[in-house]
């Protein structure tokens, strides 16, 4: 099984190394990219060749030049990107928040946790959804 891919789009470097650790230390191999605001997302995922898009796209909202709600209407109107897993990760946990994420298309809404052991079973849920996308392209392919 090939690594799986995960972009990781969050403004906060403590948060982004945070993610990072708690991914190398799953036992699933995943290849994680950073970046610190919609803008630089969309710009790789135009820059992407279809067939090597990320398995699962872990989304901040709160960012500059372009927020989360932003980069999640772009990702999910677009033919090519609309598949993609989008798990919304995010310190607010307004009931407002979580109704628009739905309406735009996130597959998931987590609230950041406050502790490392709770943020290792965020991203056991977050890989258990990459590892779907990707088991699912790899049969689609055959």
């Amino acid at each position: 099984m090939n690594d799986l891919l995960i972009y990781l789009v969050d403004d906060d470097e403590d948060d982004r190394l945070l993610l990072r650790q708690a991914f190398q230390q799953h036992t699933t191999p995943c290849r994680i990219d950073e970046f610190t605001d919609g803008v630089g997302i969309i710009d790789r995922l135009t820059q992407t060749t279809t067939g090597a898009y990320p398995n699962l796209i872990l989304l901040d909202l709160n960012m500059p030049r372009m927020d989360g709600f932003a980069t999640l209407k772009v990702i999910k109107e677009n033919n090519a990107w609309q598949t993609i897993p989008v798990v919304v990760l995010t310190t607010s946990d307004d009931t407002r928040d979580r109704q628009r994420t739905a309406r735009l298309g996130a597959d998931d809404y987590l609230v950041k946790p406050p502790s490392y052991s709770q943020l290792r079973l965020i991203i056991d849920r977050g890989v258990a959804i990459a590892r779907q996308d990707a088991d699912t392209n790899n049969a689609s392919q055959c």
